[in-house]
C-alpha cells in the first residue's frame, strides 16, 4: 500500500507533524510505504529513522497560497503520485486538501483528510474537499456528519495517540513547576499564563518556577510582555523533545484560545509523564478531559479564572494529584499510538478496497 501524506511544515512545535510522526513510526511494519510532501520545518530530520521518502515543496506552504502556487501544487502532487504509484493521499489541512482533490479528478486516486479542527471558511477554497474523512474529536466528526459533509459510513473517529512506553520508575510530582509548550501564535493563548502568573501573590508565587516552551511569530510580544509584568515567566526556545521537561514539572497548561484546537498532543505528552493539565475550555477539550475528574479546566480567554486553577493546585497538592494520575491512567489506556495506528490502517483497507 503506498499511501502520500500531505501537511504544511514539519516542525517540533507542530501537533500535526508529531501526529504522523507517531502514525508512520506504528505502521512502517504493516507493509504500507509512506511518502511525505510538505513545504519545510525543522522537524523532517525526526523522521530520518523512519525510512520514509521526505519531499519538500515550498509552494505547498499555506502562508504562500495563490491561484498559480495552487496549480503548480497540484501538478507536483499528480506527477508524484504518478511515479510513486500512490494508492491514496492523505491530506492533513484543507488547502493542501484541495490540491489533493483536483488530483483525484485527474488520476482517480483515493483521498482521505483528516480534520484537526473546525475552522470558518476564508478565501475560495473549500474546508472539506475528500472522498474519506479522519476526525480526531468527537466535535469535529459530528460536526462533519449533521452537516452531512460526508456519509457517515466515510467518517471515522481516531484519536491522537502517543507512545506508551513506560517511564521506568513512578516519577513523584510536585507542583512547583508549571510548563506550557506551544506554538507562540496569538491564538494559543499564552499571554494567560504570563498574566495569571504575575497576578499570583507573592507568597504562592515563592518557590515556583514558570516556563513556556516554544517559538513562533508571536514571540517578541510575549517577551515584551513578560518584561513589562515583571518577567513571571522563563522562556526555553524550541525544544525537540519535550518528555525530560514534562518529566520535571507538575502542571501543564494549555491556554488556548483558538476556536479549531482539535486534540492537542502535548496534553497528551503531558499526561503520559504525570502533569497536572489545567486547560481552558476550548471547543472539544471534553473529548479528552473532564474538569475536577483528570483536569482543571477555565474558562476560555480568562486569565483571572486561569490563575484561580493555579492557586487552587498550589494549595491542593493532594487532590491534584489524584486528578493527574487519573488523566496519566486515562492516556495509557485509550490515547496509544498503536491503538491508533491500527486505527489508521483499518481505515486505509476500507478505503482503498471499498
Amino acid at each position: 500500500m503506498n499511501i502520500l501524506l500531505l501537511t504544511n511544515k514539519l516542525d517540533y512545535t507542530d501537533g500535526v507533524t508529531t501526529h504522523l510522526y507517531y502514525l508512520v513510526k506504528n505502521l512502517k511494519n504493516k507493509g504500507i510505504s509512506f511518502f511525505i510532501i510538505c513545504s519545510g520545518g525543522d522537524a523532517i530530520d525526526k523522521f530520518t529513522s523512519l525510512d520514509v521518502n521526505i519531499k519538500v515543496y515550498e509552494k505547498l506552504n499555506f502562508y504562500n497560497r495563490s491561484v498559480s502556487n495552487f496549480i503548480n501544487t497540484s501538478r507536483y502532487i499528480y506527477q508524484f503520485s504518478r511515479s510513486r504509484k500512490i494508492q491514496i493521499i492523505h491530506s492533513h489541512n484543507h488547502y493542501i486538501a484541495n490540491a489533493a482533490a483536483l488530483t483525484s479528478k485527474l488520476s482517480g486516486i483515493k483521498t482521505v483528510q483528516t480534520i484537526h479542527g473546525l475552522i470558518q471558511r476564508k478565501g475560495l477554497f473549500k474546508l472539506y474537499v475528500s472522498d474519506y474523512y479522519i476526525g480526531v474529536n468527537n466535535h469535529i466528526t459530528d460536526f462533519l456528519k449533521d452537516n452531512k459533509i460526508e456519509s457517515a459510513e466515510n467518517i471515522a473517529l481516531i484519536y491522537n495517540g502517543i507512545d506508551i512506553e513506560s517511564n521506568g520508575n513512578k516519577i513523584e510530582k510536585n507542583f512547583n513547576k508549571v510548563i506550557c509548550a506551544s506554538r507562540l501564535v496569538k491564538e494559543k493563548g499564552v499571554d494567560l499564563l504570563i498574566k495569571a502568573a504575575a497576578d499570583l501573590n507573592d507568597t504562592l508565587k515563592s518557590g515556583k518556577e514558570f516556563v513556556i516552551s516554544g517559538e513562533g511569530d508571536f514571540e517578541n510580544e510575549l517577551k515584551n510582555l513578560n518584561a513589562k509584568l515583571g518577567n513571571p515567566v522563563y522562556f526555553t526556545g524550541i525544544k525537540k523533545s519535550m518528555e525530560s521537561e514534562f518529566d520535571s514539572a507538575g502542571i501543564f497548561v494549555m491556554p488556548t484560545v483558538s476556536v479549531s484546537e482539535g486534540f492537542p498532543m502535548t496534553m497528551l505528552e503531558a499526561g503520559k509523564s504525570g502533569c497536572l493539565v489545567i486547560s481552558s475550555d476550548f471547543i472539544g477539550s471534553e473529548s479528552i478531559i473532564k474538569n475536577n475528574h483528570d483536569a482543571l479546566i477555565f474558562k476560555l480567554n480568562d486569565p483571572d479564572d486561569l490563575k484561580s486553577k493555579l492557586e487552587f493546585a498550589f494549595l491542593n497538592n493532594d487532590i491534584c494529584r489524584k486528578l493527574s494520575e487519573e488523566f496519566q491512567k486515562k492516556v495509557r489506556n485509550n490515547f496509544s499510538s498503536d491503538v491508533m495506528a491500527q486505527r489508521h490502517f483499518e481505515f486505509y483497507n476500507k478505503v482503498l478496497f471499498r
